[in-house]
C-alpha cells in the first residue's frame, strides 16, 4: 500500500467519531477501490454534515447566529422544501467562511471545486454527451486531504470565535498554572489542529499581552497562565510555532519599555530555547539593565539573566555585590533558580562570613543561608565554621546554632564527617548540638523550670542574666534575656537550641 493511501488512512483517526467520520471513511474506501465519483460525491456529504455539527455546537454555546440558521434549516425539513435544501447547500460554505470563519478564503476556494466535482460525478447533464466523467486519482485525493485538514479535524470554532474562546479560557482563574494542565485543555479546544492564522494570531496576542501589556490591565497571574500557554503550544506545534514565536519576540521585545525590559526574562526562563531570537540590540539593553538594577528590580533579573547568552558574565558581576536585602528578595522570588546558581550561593556565604552585627547575621541565615541549605558545599559549611569562629558577630548571634544543627540534620554532608568538622574548629565547645534537632524545649534539667520572667539563669557563653520576655512555645521558644556583663546586653535566645541554668542569688 502506497505512503498516500497509509497518509489518508492515518489522517481519518483525527476525525471526531460519529456521522461525519463514516462518511469520510467510505469515501476513503472508495478511493481505495477506485470508485472515485463516490469518493468525491461522499466526501462532499461529509462536509456539508460536518459543517451542520458545527453550526449546532455553537448554537448550544448560546450562539445567535448559529440558532438562526439552524431554525431555518429545521423549518426546511419540516416542509419538505426541496429548493430550499438545494439553496442552504449551494449557501452552506460561504456561510462557513463568511459568518462563522470555519475556513480561510482559500480553504472556502478549495471547497467550492470539491462542490463543483460533486455535480459533476453526482448529474449526469454536466456530462458531456455520451461520456461519463472521471476523476483523476489526484483530484479525488486531494479533495480528501482539503476536506479533512481544512475542516472535518477541527474544532467548532475557527477565526474570532475560537480566539475568543482561547482569550477566555487563559483569562480565567482556573486555568491550570502547569504545562501538562494547559495541553489538557488546549487539546481540548481550537489549538489541537488549528489554521496557522489562528494559531499566529494566538501566539502574537499572547506575546503582547504578557511583555507590553501594562500591569494594571492583565495581572501578573494572568500573565503567568499566558506563559503557560505559550509553553504548551511549544510542546503541542513545535515546529510551525518555532518560527512565529521567534519572529514574534524579535518583533515585540524591540517595542518594550525600558522599565519593562525584565519582562523579556520571564518568558525566555519558561522558553529558554529562544534566546536566540533576541535582538543584539535588547541584549545590549538588558545587559544594562542588570548592571544598574537595584533594590526590588534586582530580582526582576537575577539570576534568569544568567541563562541568557552574553549575560553570564554581568550578571555574575551584579550578583557579587548583592546586599543582605537584595539577596534576600532574589531568593524569595526564585528559590529553585537560585539552588542551581552558584555565585548566588557564593555571595550569601560571602554576607555572612563579613555580618558585622548579631541581628545582621540572624536576617542572613533567615534570609539566604537556610533557604540555600541543599545547595551547600563542604566548603560552605568550611566557611560557615570558620565564620562562626573568627566573627564574633557570626558566634553569638542565636541563628547560628540553629543554623549548624540544621546543617547537620539536613544531611548535606555526612552527620560524622560534620562532627568531625566542627570538633577539628573546636566550635564543639561552644555549640552543643545534638544528635537529632529537639523537637521540643531541652529537658526541666537542663535550664529553668519554668522559663519565667524574672528568673535568673546562666548562659555559657554570656553568662548571668534576668529573663524580661518569653515568646512562643516548644521548639520555637524565644526568650529575651538581659545579662549582667554590659558588652552583651539584650539578647533573644532559642530556648530548644542552649542550656539555660537557673541561678540562685547567692550562686
Amino acid at each position: 500500500m502506497s505512503k498516500t493511501i497509509l497518509d489518508l488512512d492515518d489522517m481519518l483517526t483525527r476525525v471526531p467519531v460519529g456521522p461525519v467520520r463514516e462518511y469520510i471513511r467510505e469515501a476513503i474506501a472508495c478511493y481505495h477501490g477506485g470508485a472515485l465519483r463516490a469518493a468525491i460525491v461522499t466526501t462532499w456529504t461529509a462536509v456539508v454534515f460536518d459543517i451542520i455539527d458545527k453550526i449546532r455546537a455553537l448554537d448550544l454555546a448560546g450562539d445567535a447566529n448559529a440558532k438562526k440558521h439552524l431554525q431555518k434549516l429545521e423549518t426546511i425539513r419540516a416542509d419538505n422544501d426541496v429548493m430550499g435544501s438545494m439553496q442552504m447547500e449551494r449557501d452552506i460554505l460561504g456561510i462557513a467562511h463568511t459568518e462563522f470563519e470555519f475556513l480561510t478564503h482559500q480553504e472556502h476556494l478549495d471547497l467550492e471545486r470539491l462542490r463543483e466535482d460533486r455535480h459533476r460525478c453526482a448529474h449526469p447533464s454536466m456530462d458531456q454527451l455520451g461520456e461519463a466523467y472521471q476523476p483523476p486519482p489526484e483530484l479525488v485525493r486531494y479533495h480528501l486531504r482539503t476536506a479533512i485538514t481544512a475542516l472535518l479535524t477541527r474544532p467548532p470554532t475557527q477565526g474570532k470565535a475560537a480566539f475568543s474562546r482561547l482569550v477566555g479560557e487563559i483569562q480565567s482563574p482556573l486555568f491550570p498554572t502547569n504545562v501538562d494542565g494547559a495541553l489538557r485543555v488546549l487539546r481540548a479546544g481550537p489549538l489541537q489542529h488549528p489554521r496557522e492564522a489562528l494559531l499566529r494570531s494566538f501566539i502574537v496576542a499572547s506575546f503582547k499581552a504578557v511583555l507590553l501589556e501594562p500591569d494594571t490591565k492583565i495581572d501578573s497571574e494572568t500573565k503567568a497562565r499566558v506563559i503557560t500557554a505559550l509553553c504548551a503550544v511549544r510542546v503541542m506545534h513545535p515546529e510551525v510555532s518555532r518560527i512565529i514565536f521567534a519572529t514574534t519576540l524579535t518583533d515585540v521585545s524591540r517595542n518594550i519599555p525600558g522599565e519593562s525590559l525584565s519582562r523579556v526574562l520571564k518568558v525566555l526562563t519558561k522558553i529558554p530555547d529562544l534566546w536566540h531570537a533576541v535582538p543584539q540590540d535588547v541584549l545590549t539593553k538588558l545587559s544594562s539593565l542588570v548592571q544598574s538594577a537595584a533594590g526590588d528590580a534586582v530580582a526582576d533579573v537575577v539570576p534568569d539573566s544568567a541563562q541568557g547568552p552574553g549575560l553570564e558574565e554581568v550578571t555574575k558581576a551584579r550578583t557579587a555585590v548583592l546586599t543582605k536585602d537584595e539577596i534576600t528578595k532574589v531568593i524569595a522570588r526564585h528559590r529553585k533558580a537560585a539552588l542551581v546558581y552558584p555565585p548566588l550561593v557564593d555571595r550569601a556565604i560571602e554576607l555572612f562570613l563579613i555580618s558585622a552585627s548579631w541581628e545582621n547575621t540572624n536576617a542572613i541565615v533567615s534570609g539566604a543561608i537556610r533557604p540555600l541549605l541543599p545547595a551547600l558545599t563542604r566548603s560552605h559549611i568550611e566557611l560557615i565554621l570558620k565564620a562562626a569562629i573568627d566573627n564574633t558577630e557570626v558566634r553569638f548571634a542565636w541563628a547560628t546554632p540553629i543554623l549548624l544543627q540544621e546543617i547537620r540534620d539536613s544531611g548535606v554532608v555526612e552527620p560524622s564527617l560534620f562532627d568531625e568538622l566542627i570538633d577539628s574548629s573546636g566550635l564543639a565547645a561552644v555549640f552543643e548540638l545534638s544528635e537529632k534537632a529537639p523537637q521540643t524545649p531541652a529537658s526541666t534539667e537542663k535550664k529553668a523550670s519554668p522559663l519565667v520572667v524574672g528568673t535568673r539563669v546562666r548562659h555559657k557563653i554570656f553568662g548571668v542574666g534576668v529573663i524580661q520576655e518569653v515568646m512562643g512555645t516548644g521548639r520555637d521558644e524565644k526568650v529575651f534575656i538581659e545579662f549582667e556583663v554590659p558588652a552583651h546586653g539584650k539578647k533573644a535566645i532559642k530556648s530548644a537550641y542552649t542550656t539555660l541554668v537557673a541561678v540562685t542569688d547567692d550562686a
